[in-house]
């Protein structure tokens, strides 16, 4: 098999903003802060409540003096308290003083509840005229008992116009799928965010993203073997920029995911995470208003035998697997001599592939090319190859005994030779001795030290034993 290593999406791991530091008059931003006491935990070396201090200080030096903030914080006064929710900064008018001062008096303390969160925000939006950013930051997953991606879907389906990111902050890959499910149900993106930089980063990127609801989905679900598998998605413009992406992950709440996206072409990078190097082709879509372009991404996998054997016995060859449309091998090994090895059994991914057959131990032949093989999902596709070959020993003598010669065996009619090798003095080497495939041979022997020549035609069949030795 993909790596897999996993694909560098820009959108999970952070990157710098693909447009200018500006920011439209009517921007509406809402920022829901942890304050769980796991705030005190460190990322990148730095506590994540001063990080987070930190990254939101910068982000206000960048918004336009025409730009609306509001903030919530959780987690922050009781031990608790799963109602431990305050709106620290009303909706209006940005006063960067007053929300740094602010910010910097919150104190990790207790438990995540981001459903009431989210209510919260959700509740505040209503009294919002036009769509609003809002953005999470949070480091844990809820930890009260409720459901945060259904009350953000609900949300959505009553028509409240938001975009929801959530920015992840020093979290482990096995506890993002809940925090990607609501940036899925939010229409939003999900940044992970593992030092300052990358917090600084997704934040100016949340607030970057157009609040422009118009346009189409794109939806992907992933599956291997009737199962659903991690995908690592990234779409990118027609420029080569990335404008979305993300994890499927394993969970129905994120596979399939739904990314929302303006009109327009885009192309489409999918890889299986778990598949080390195992990825679909890209390609491009074409996102109208309304629409919903779905796309299963099947990743089943199924077996694909490789037998090799010579003159009925099993046989060391050199074995490489391409798919059909071409490119590097996607599986390469030997099949020896041994019934642990061979057959060969390569499990891969659903589709057509071909086959190199190279054999190591007949001299002069070519790589066999078996092609048009079908991998069905769990299932097991066996090919078999047989090659044929003779045993040619050539060996040189004089009346002293042994003769050191080289020995070059050529097809009939010239060409380079298909075998060569040297006779030295020694009973275990003279005769030398060919594996080649049965027919007729043109064979130059040459004393090393001396002028002996010879040249003779053999014929070695399949099976059989030729030898010729030379008298000098």
């Amino acid at each position: 098999m993909y790596r897999i290593a996993l694909l560098s999406l820009l959108f999970v791991f952070g990157f710098t903003p693909l447009r200018a530091q500006t920011h439209s008059a009517n921007q509406n931003v809402l920022l829901i802060l942890d304050g769980s006491g796991s705030m005190w935990a460190k990322a990148g070396g730095e506590f994540k409540i001063n990080m987070a201090r930190e990254s939101i200080g910068r982000l206000l030096e960048k918004l336009s003096p025409e730009a609306k903030l509001g903030l919530i914080a959780y987690g922050h006064r009781q031990k608790d308290d799963c109602s431990d929710i305050e709106t620290l900064v009303p909706f209006g008018p940005v006063d960067k003083a007053a929300v740094t001062a602010t910010i910097k008096e919150i104190n990790p303390t207790g438990k995540t509840p981001i459903t009431a969160a989210l209510q919260e925000a959700f509740k505040l939006a209503r009294s919002i005229e036009g769509p609003v950013s809002l953005i999470l930051v949070s480091d844990g997953l809820e930890t009260c008992d409720a459901d945060p991606c259904e009350v953000t879907r609900l949300a959505k389906a009553e028509g409240l116009p938001f975009v929801l990111h959530v920015i992840g902050l020093g979290l482990e890959e096995e506890n993002v799928a809940q925090l990607e499910c609501i940036a899925q149900a939010g229409e939003g993106l999900y940044f992970d965010a593992k030092d300052s930089g990358s917090l600084n980063n997704a934040l100016e990127q949340a607030v970057e993203t157009p609040l422009d609801t118009a346009g189409g989905y794109f939806w992907v679900k992933g599956v291997a073997n009737g199962e659903l598998t991690d995908l690592a998605v990234t779409i990118q413009d027609k420029d080569g920029r990335p404008v979305a992406g993300g994890r499927t992950y394993e969970s129905p709440e994120t596979n399939p995911r739904l990314m929302r996206l303006p009109q327009g072409a885009y192309q489409v990078k999918i890889d299986a995470v778990k598949m080390k190097g195992e990825g679909q082709e890209p390609f491009e879509i074409r996102v109208t208003e309304g629409d919903t372009i779905k796309h299963l991404a099947d990743f089943s996998t199924g077996e694909l035998a490789v037998g090799v054997t010579r003159n009925g016995e099993l046989s060391d060859a050199t074995l490489n697997v391409f798919r059909m449309e071409g490119g590097k091998a996607v599986a390469a090994g030997r099949s020896y001599n041994s019934a642990s090895s061979n057959p060969r059994v390569f499990t891969l991914t659903v589709g057509q592939y071909y086959v190199e057959i190279g054999s190591i131990e007949v001299k002069g032949v070519e790589k066999v090319v078996v092609r048009d093989i079908e991998v069905q999902g769990n299932k097991r596709k066996e090919i078999n190859h047989e090659f044929e070959s003779g045993t040619l020993q050539v060996g040189v003598r004089n009346a002293s005994g042994l003769v050191d010669a080289l020995v070059y065996v050529k097809p009939i009619g010239g060409g380079a030779p298909v075998a060569q090798g040297r006779t030295y003095t020694s009973d275990n080497n003279n005769p030398k001795r060919f594996e080649v495939a049965p027919g007729t041979y043109l064979v130059e022997v040459k004393q090393v030290k001396g002028e002996g020549r010879a040249n003779f035609e053999i014929e070695v069949k399949k099976g059989e034993v030729s030898e010729r030795m030379l008298e000098w």
